[in-house]
Order: C-alpha cells, then sequence, then structure tokens
C-alpha cells in the first residue's frame, strides 16, 4: 500500500515539507527577531511568577504573540521580507500587552473591532489564538442590545493575527449588533498553517 509521496514518505530526511520551508533569515534579521523573542519571553516569565486571577487569565493574549513569533522562526515560516517585519510588529504588540499586564492593565479587553486574543488549551497547555470581532455599539455596562437581548456570536474561518490584509477583511464584516469569533491559525505573517486553534 503507498501514502501520499510513496514509501519515501516514510524516511524523515525525504518527506516533502508541508508548508514549504520558507527564507533564510539574514544574520541582523534572525538577531533582531530573536533579541524581540528573548525581551518578551522575560516579561512573559515575570507574568508567569504572578498567582493573581487576573495575570493568569490574561497571560495567554501575551503569549499567543510570543509562539507565534518563536515558531515562525523554528520552522522557518517566514517566507519574505515583509513577513520579518510583521513578526517585529507581533513581537511589538506582544510586548506592549506585557509591559501592561505588568502595571495591572489590558487595554485590549476593552478595544473596539478586530481583537486577537488567546486561551491555554485543556489538551496539551499551548495557548491557542482567536480573534474577536467587537461592533462599536457594545459595551460591558449593559448598554447595547447585544447585552439587552442576545449576544449573536458569528464563527469566522480567518486568520485574525494576519497583518493588514486579513484585518480589512474581518472589518468588513456585518457586525453590527453581533461578536464575531473567528477560529483562527498563527497566521501572523501571511505563512501557511503551523498550528490551528481548536
Amino acid at each position: 500500500m503507498l501514502w501520499a509521496d510513496g514509501l519515501q514518505d516514510n524516511i524523515p530526511e525525504k518527506v516533502r515539507p508541508v508548508p514549504p520551508l520558507g527564507i533564510e533569515l539574514s544574520d541582523s534579521d534572525k538577531k533582531e527577531l530573536l533579541s524581540g523573542v528573548d525581551v518578551l519571553r522575560e516579561s512573559v516569565k515575570q507574568l508567569r511568577q504572578r498567582d493573581d486571577v487576573y495575570t493568569v487569565e490574561l497571560l495567554p493574549d501575551v503569549e499567543i504573540f510570543l509562539r507565534a513569533v518563536t515558531q515562525g522562526i523554528k520552522y522557518r515560516e517566514l517566507f519574505s521580507a515583509r513577513d520579518v517585519k510583521n513578526a517585529a510588529n507581533v513581537l511589538a504588540e506582544g510586548q506592549k500587552r506585557a509591559d501592561a499586564l505588568l502595571k495591572g492593565e489590558a487595554p485590549w479587553t476593552s478595544q473596539k473591532g478586530l481583537v486577537v486574543r488567546g486561551f491555554r488549551s485543556r489538551i496539551d497547555r499551548t495557548v491557542q489564538p482567536y480573534g474577536l470581532v467587537i461592533p462599536d455599539s457594545y459595551t460591558d455596562r449593559g448598554e447595547s442590545l447585544i447585552n439587552r437581548h442576545m449576544l449573536t456570536v458569528l464563527f469566522i474561518e480567518a486568520h485574525p493575527c494576519c497583518a493588514a490584509r486579513k484585518t480589512k477583511d474581518l472589518r468588513r464584516l456585518p457586525t453590527v449588533g453581533a461578536v464575531a469569533l473567528t477560529r483562527t491559525d498563527v497566521q501572523i505573517v501571511g505563512s501557511p498553517v503551523r498550528w490551528r486553534s481548536e
């Protein structure tokens, strides 16, 4: 019996990588990204030492950015100079959230529009990303149609961790009176799928 590419598919060194390998990072790009990863990893380490419920619940919202870039580098899922730039932007966003959470703040939790969030998988304890498109009419004080009546959740196949292109697509959704919950991939830099949310 033959599977996929044939018998050679069973020899690890000969298996065709899917997705194909991305670009080889220049020394300067790799050094810059790894430096950003180290800084964010240190902030995450500090946050993990806290045991207050607020930090524990919101930590995945920071860790998704660290995991995305770390895996993008590890599995060579950066395919262009633009992807490298996007990876740097993702690290900056993760660091911004980490800095805020270290001060006991989480401004992204009241943000409108596309909001990338994270949760910890009960299966393997990894952080997984998801996206929410929060309509301008939403408030947490029970004053919007969403809170007074019923919460409509739209499930959308999308990649909200992506940079501009996908963000624009999601902003065109009809989200008046609805929160759009997107099932996401860790596609923060325009690369093919490496791991999926549950």
